[in-house]
C-alpha cells in the first residue's frame, strides 16, 4: 500500500521548470508558483497546470477567463519563493518586478525565460487538484537566460 509520504518523495524525484501563474483580481493582480506545467496540443495550442481545488486563484482565474504563464529564469528563485509564501502583496510584487501585456490585458512578468498569454479553455476536476487548461494565444522566449529548475525540494539550473 503507497502512503502520501511514498507518493511525494516519489514525485519529488520528477525534475522539473517552475512558472508563476498571474491572473487579474479585479483591478489588481496575483499569481501563483507552479511546477506542475506542461504543453498539451499544437492544434489548437493549449497548456496546461494544475492547482489545488481550494486555492483563491482558482476561482479568479475562472471569473477572468484568462491567465499567464511566465516561466522562470535561473535568476528569478527568490520571486518563486514569494509566489509560493501564502498571505504576500502579490499585486505589490507584480508592480515592483514589472510586467507587460498582449492580448488578454493579463500581467506577463519582465525578466522570465518564456512568456504565455493564455485564455481559460476549461476547467478538470483531477482528485483534490483542478487542471487548468489554457489556449496559448501569445508567447514569447528570451533565449540568453537559463531556466530555474526544481528537483526533490531544491532549486537548480542547468
Amino acid at each position: 500500500m503507497i502512503t502520501k509520504e511514498d507518493f511525494k518523495k516519489s514525485m519529488g524525484h520528477w525534475a522539473s521548470g517552475v512558472t508563476i501563474i498571474t491572473y487579474k483580481e479585479g483591478e489588481k493582480f496575483s499569481g501563483l508558483t507552479a511546477s506542475s506545467f506542461s504543453s498539451v496540443s499544437m492544434d489548437p495550442f493549449l497548456i496546461l497546470f494544475c492547482i489545488n481545488s481550494n486555492s483563491t486563484a482558482l476561482e479568479k482565474i475562472s471569473e477572468s477567463k484568462s491567465f499567464a504563464v511566465n516561466i522562470l529564469s535561473k535568476e528569478q528563485e527568490e520571486l518563486s519563493n514569494f509566489f509560493a509564501t501564502p498571505n504576500t502583496d502579490r499585486n505589490a510584487k507584480i508592480n515592483e518586478v514589472g510586467f507587460f501585456y498582449k492580448v488578454s490585458g493579463t500581467p506577463m512578468l519582465n525578466d522570465a525565460l518564456s512568456n504565455l498569454d493564455c485564455s481559460l479553455h476549461s476547467i478538470i476536476d483531477a482528485g483534490d487538484h483542478k487542471i487548468i487548461l489554457g489556449k496559448v494565444e501569445f508567447a514569447t522566449t528570451n533565449e540568453s537566460k537559463k531556466p530555474l529548475l526544481y528537483y526533490f525540494k531544491k532549486y537548480h539550473t542547468i
